[in-house]
């Protein structure tokens, strides 16, 4: 072989090597601080599902069987399998919507079993997690074809969403590989929201909801069957109050350490009197003060304002208004599944005790046992065991709700707020119960300050505040860079007059983020309480 030809075959190999052993650092890297990536295949699969069919006819044995098509956890669980031709007898009810849905139908099937020995019910759950109003839409054009006598529709928490087709690239040697290489899942990771998820505006979403919604009233006129529309829950006292001060904004900063040093009526009235009509941030400190106060109606109200003026996912006043107008209680039957939550919650304000997290209720047993009395009442069916509507109508136990907020650690974004006030409501064991979670999660150190910290400021709020300085303490020796625990902890010494302590803490959380107006605010009116000002 020719030198010249040596040497380029030399070059191409070294430069492979070269490549390779920068993969290779780029994944041991993707590995060290990539966080877990266990449920990457899962997410990219729904991806990859979530716009095909949800099922498909089977024949096995000379009958005819319709099964689910999604096999995912943003599905229902176990996968589903129906014989196409309804039995004789039997009433056909359909489920359609998302994760709230999904939740709700597994709870239906389970109480519909032995709900009566005139028919048989027959519950279909077509409901997926993280469906955007499109996908229902596309996903009650299917199921109509499967001769239903009723089609229940829960939808509204991600009216926001509008998801498009599945990005390039979300393909089966993708899953199956992202599930091998944590770089390559790292990226896609990253990638897939941006690809397949944007934002709307509330406005544009109601109506294209309030267009599905006459449509398939129409449908359900023409085909003969019933439709049963819910309105939405959600939480309106989504998590403990720790104010953001990225913006400049001198009544709300001022107002803020107002309510730490103890004056609460002073805090309540700045707001008030410097106008928070379209300021989610001022509406929802309004509303969780006054709560302090015990002004529930007016908390209340500020509360619901907070919720329609943010952009999030939480199904807005507009949407349940919307539906409680088209239900006329003929081919369109309410079901007022807001209102049931809002009476079961302490002061008709559901927060912390009647939700797992910003939208999925503790109280689905409840829901899924009035939706089927309500099913019931509509095709004149008397259920034979009147104890199995009456019995486990309360909300679950704290235990049970913090195995399930260990288990639904969200793969792209940590929300534990939920934890601390379910645990402080039951057990004096909770400290030590959030502190085994953690451990039993695996989180890395930064996983575990954000769950600490969150933690710590329920166990404020539910005055346990020497717990609640323990767990600072131990957030900020896991992650010393965080700004967060020093944040809480300058206003928790505010709070107890602790004035050089907390000066000290908001100095420090302004070395990490020299834009914090909060901490710079506090920093000054504290100088000027010690006299160094």
């Amino acid at each position: 072989m020719k030198r010249s030809n040596l040497w380029r075959a030399a070059l191409v190999l070294g430069s492979l090597a070269l490549m390779a052993a920068i993969l290779a650092a780029l994944e041991l890297a993707a590995r060290r601080f990539g966080g877990p990536e266990a449920r990457f295949p899962q997410y990219a699969q729904y991806l990859q599902e979530s716009w095909g069919p949800f099922f498909r006819v089977k024949r096995d044995g000379g009958q005819v069987f319709v099964e689910q098509i999604p096999r995912h956890p943003y599905a229902p669980q176990p996968p589903q399998v129906f014989l196409r031709a309804k039995s004789p007898n039997t009433l056909r009810i359909i489920l359609v919507g998302e994760s709230s849905a999904r939740n709700l139908g597994k709870k239906l099937a389970s109480l519909a079993k032995d709900f009566s020995d005139q028919k048989t019910i027959e519950f279909w759950n077509a409901a997926m997690g993280g469906d955007s109003l499109e996908q229902v839409e596309a996903r009650f054009d299917e199921i109509k074809r499967y001769d239903p006598d009723a089609v229940v529709v829960l939808f509204g928490n991600n009216l926001l969403y509008r998801h498009g087709p599945p990005p390039i690239g979300v393909s089966p040697w993708v899953v199956r590989l992202g599930g091998k290489l944590r770089l390559l899942g790292f990226l896609r990771r990253r990638m897939a929201d941006r690809d397949l998820t944007v934002y709307r505006r509330k406005a544009p979403r109601v109506k294209a909801f309030a267009r599905f919604i006459r449509r398939i009233k129409e449908d359900a006129r023409e085909r003969k069957f019933k439709l049963f529309l819910c309105t939405v829950p959600s939480n309106l006292w989504r998590r403990p109050l720790l104010a953001e001060g990225k913006r400049e904004d001198p009544a709300y900063l001022r107002a803020i350490f107002d309510f730490w040093r103890g004056r609460i009526q002073e805090a309540i009235r700045i707001l008030q009197r410097d106008g928070a009509d379209t300021d989610p941030r001022r509406l929802f400190a309004l509303g969780d003060w006054l709560y302090e106060e015990g002004r529930y109606a007016e908390a209340r109200r500020y509360l619901k304002m907070a919720r329609d003026a943010g952009e999030d996912n939480r199904a807005p006043e507009a949407l349940n208004r919307l539906v409680r107008a088209q239900a006329d209680g003929r081919e369109a039957i309410l079901v007022d599944l807001e209102r049931l939550i809002e009476t079961r919650s302490p002061h008709g304000i559901p927060g912390w005790t009647s939700f797992w997290d910003a939208q999925h209720t503790r109280w689905t047993e409840l829901e899924a046992a009035v939706l089927l009395e309500t099913i019931g009442r509509v095709f004149h069916i008397e259920s034979n065991s009147p104890k199995l509507l009456n019995a486990n109508r309360q909300g679950q136990d704290y235990r049970s709700s913090l195995r399930r907020a260990w288990g639904m650690r969200n793969p792209h974004r940590l929300d534990f707020a939920d934890i601390p006030y379910l645990t402080v409501q039951g057990a004096p064991e909770s400290r030590a119960a959030i502190e085994a979670g953690v451990s039993a999660l695996g989180l890395s150190p930064r996983e575990r300050c954000e769950v600490l910290w969150q933690s710590a400021e329920g166990f404020w709020r539910a005055g346990r505040k020497e717990d609640a300085l323990a767990l600072l303490d131990e957030a900020q020796k896991l992650d010393p860079r965080s700004e967060r625990p020093m944040r809480l902890r300058a206003m928790f010494f505010t709070a107890l007059r602790r004035d050089r302590g907390a000066l000290a803490q908001a100095r420090d959380a302004l070395a990490i983020d020299p834009d914090d107006a909060l901490m710079r605010y506090f920093r000054e009116r504290l100088l000027v309480g010690i006299g160094a000002r």
